[in-house]
């Protein structure tokens, strides 16, 4: 059931949106000095503003798009009705 789950295009495109938000977050902010020395402010920003919208569109076309994804169950200790 979990690798159906995670098959689905929602969580595909969510998830994998929200993975590459994260991670250019880190990267381009603890490069800061780094990349601005080499390409300039407006640049690096330009960069990270066009990261950051292709990671949210990706999110956002993923809910819009495949729906809210599958639902899971919770059966653990008794707490499924």
């Amino acid at each position: 059931m979990a690798a159906a789950a995670l098959s689905h295009p929602a969580v595909l495109y969510t998830a994998g949106g929200w993975c590459f938000f994260v991670a250019e977050n880190a990267v381009l902010s603890e490069n800061r000095a780094w990349f601005i020395e080499r390409v300039g402010e407006r640049a690096y920003r330009g960069c990270y503003g066009l990261c950051s919208t292709a990671s949210l569109a990706s999110v956002g076309y993923g809910v819009w798009r495949h729906g809210p994804g599958p639902r899971l169950r919770a059966g653990v200790g008794g707490l499924s009705r």
